[in-house]
């Protein structure tokens, strides 16, 4: 091995119940004189983690060059404890080579975990690192869930550009979701049209004042980009209902953010 103690890390998060982040779930990889050396925890970086210790057993190697595939799955019910498996294992092999299973007892579906947040390397040291692609799948809608996005309501977005929003959802008794979602990123930082090609589904609290919505969407009428739509109705008029949306194969997130204008209704 040419390039002793090259590491990079690769994490999916949750968010907490308010949309902000709550936890890291991360894949620390780096490099020894056998080959690459993998653990998994909840750190990254290397003043935070460091690939070779054991007490994020068990520490594998991989000695063989080749297409690997890292996996996170996160299981649990709502009201109970969230537990993510990661696996790492051959291209086309569903045999893993290593599992690590981490669960904090604190982190409760639907009580202090929201949802999914973001997937990306914390650090990468390695030059053209190569990576073939990345997709969600798995997702349960929340059956019975309606949601009403009314028209013509915007926000001020993380970016400080206005964003202008509108469209629907909603999912039937059996659990399909359709529904149809546009947002417009005005500029001038970043200006973008995004227009839902499927909602795939629709998440919902229990007392229904918070959605999320997953799916496909073009941006600026190309591609096929996954989204996650995050919506707050707290009341009417919509004076303190929230937006956010996130496009992380474009790198775009509004943030959570209150309406300038508009309403949500979640039913």
């Amino acid at each position: 091995m040419s390039h002793l103690d090259t590491r990079f890390d690769w994490s999916s998060a949750i968010s907490d119940a308010s949309g902000g982040f709550r936890r890291d779930f991360v894949f620390n990889v780096g490099t020894d004189a056998l080959g690459f050396v993998i653990t998994g925890g909840n750190n990254a970086t290397r003043c935070g983690a460091n690939p070779a210790d054991p007490g994020h057993s068990p520490v594998i190697h991989i000695t063989t060059s080749g297409w690997y595939t890292f996996k996170h799955t996160f299981s649990g019910v709502a009201g109970g404890p969230l537990a993510v498996t990661l696996e790492v294992m051959l291209s086309g092999s569903n045999v893993p080579l290593g599992a690590w299973v981490r669960s904090d007892p604190t982190d409760i579906i639907g009580v202090t975990v929201g949802g999914n947040r973001y997937g990306w390397f914390v650090q990468n040291e390695f030059d053209g690192l190569p990576i073939d692609n990345s997709f969600r799948t798995g997702i349960v809608s929340t059956p019975g869930c309606e949601i009403q996005i009314s028209d013509g309501g915007w926000i001020t977005a993380l970016n400080t550009d206005t964003g202008t929003f509108g469209g629907n959802a909603k999912v039937s008794l059996s659990g399909v979701s359709t529904g149809q979602q546009e947002y417009h990123d005005h500029g001038p930082v970043q200006p973008l049209n995004v227009n839902t090609i499927d909602v795939q589904a629709v998440v919902c609290t229990n007392d229904r004042t918070q959605a999320r919505l997953f799916g496909h969407a073009t941006v600026d009428g190309m591609g096929s980009y996954e989204y996650e739509i995050d919506l707050k109705d707290a009341g009417e008029p919509g004076t303190n209902d929230m937006y956010r949306i996130m496009i992380p194969g474009v790198a775009y997130d509004s943030g959570p953010q209150k309406l300038g204008g508009g309403n949500v209704q979640i039913r």
